[in-house]
């Protein structure tokens, strides 16, 4: 059953928090009445790193305009943070314009489609779309079977793509359709997540519990806000292999925080899929992640209290990236030997291998791999 939107709510300040968070690993503090505490001559630099490395840089303006007392060495920051949050601005309307074009297509080619990840917030939030965060691309979910109409119609518009390899089995996601224009892109998602998370991610219960947006012309789906805290998550933490790595994006804080305040967000169900799929400790630990930056407008559950290891390990990354190799050259080692002693692991292994686009793709990736870790 689709239902309408209720009126968005959501954590307060989150931009606040999050500055604090960011201060706090380049060694300076923030008082509670919005001052900073021994903020040296490198603070704006490091700031403006970190920042951009945890692509929030966006949204930074907003949050330093609000401190008190700045020193006059602020004014170069604060003026490149307007910079950048203006250009991020146009970029955003723009991003709309395309969102509606592209929406409009799927809907007339008949494709029952949904708008996902950032595009949800963009469609959700008209009025101050333009004012929110960096946004890479544009997500839909649609039917499988109706795939290869959407990407027709897509084409229609001017997108075209890669001409990379797409195997229906291994990829949850059509190959990246570009944008005539270069500035952007639409993934054609069959799947939510990947193969082996249908019980975390169901397209299926993603369309059952849709609800609905206005485009500038008509109306398109949106997942419910509990399907989409349980995407972010599973992005997160699940795909990708973040957890195990300690990668953790700050950018996250903003999509979490405009929907974990909302009552018709579900969290005992999005428990029951992270238990049914046996993530319940990359779950709780993202919680946890959460009331770190947030607190004290949000609480973990108590069951998260036993993730501060995990938790202090990712701030030591974001404090120095480079220790993520140690824990990436760990996962490495205890995946292989995983795979190599799992059955169905090998099946899919050698099933790759076997078919020549997949194996050049799947060689080529480990290869991008290497090269990120010798960095």
């Amino acid at each position: 059953m689709v239902k309408q939107r209720p009126d968005s709510a959501g954590i307060p300040d989150a931009d606040i928090s999050l500055l604090k968070y960011l201060c706090g690993l380049v060694g300076v503090s923030v008082d509670p009445d919005l001052r900073l505490v021994d903020a040296g001559e490198a603070f704006w630099t490091d700031l403006t790193r970190i920042a951009s490395e945890q692509l929030v840089l966006t949204v930074m303006a907003g949050a330093v305009s609000r401190l008190r007392d700045l020193p006059p060495e602020a004014d170069e920051a604060l003026a490149f943070f307007r910079h950048i949050e203006d250009s991020n601005r146009q970029r955003n309307k723009w991003l709309l314009e395309q969102l509606d074009l592209a929406g409009r297509a799927l809907i007339d080619a008949g494709v029952p489609a949904l708008v996902m990840k950032g595009g949800a917030f963009l469609l959700e939030n008209r009025s101050d779309a333009a004012a929110w965060r960096f946004f890479g691309d544009l997500d839909f979910l649609v039917p499988e079977d109706r795939l290869e109409e959407s990407v027709a119609a897509l084409k229609a518009l001017g997108y075209a793509d890669r001409g990379s390899v797409y195997h229906p089995k291994f990829h949850r996601h059509y190959p990246f359709l570009s944008h005539p224009d270069g500035g952007t892109g639409i993934d054609l998602h069959t799947r939510a997540a990947g193969l082996h998370q249908a019980d975390l991610l169901d397209p299926q219960h993603f369309f059952s519990h849709a609800q609905t947006v206005s485009l500038d012309q008509g109306q398109i789906l949106i997942p419910s806000p509990t399907d989409r805290l349980a995407h972010l998550m599973v992005n997160a933490q699940v795909l990708d292999y973040r957890y195990q790595r300690r990668l953790f994006r700050l950018r996250d804080v903003l999509d979490f925080a405009r929907l974990i305040g909302r009552a018709d967000v579900d969290m005992d169900d999005i428990l029951k899929r992270f238990e049914t799929y046996g993530a319940t400790g990359p779950m709780l630990a993202y919680l946890a992640m959460m009331e770190n930056v947030l607190r004290p407008a949000y609480q973990a559950p108590p069951e998260a209290a036993g993730e501060g290891k995990w938790v202090k390990s990712v701030r030591r990354v974001m404090e120095n990236p480079s220790r993520a190799k140690l824990y990436v050259f760990r996962h490495w080692v205890r995946m292989l030997a995983e795979k190599l002693f799992d059955r169905e692991h090998r099946r899919h292994l050698f099933e790759r291998l076997l078919d020549r686009d997949q194996r050049a793709e799947f060689i080529g990736r480990r290869l991008s791999y290497w090269r990120i870790f010798r960095r």
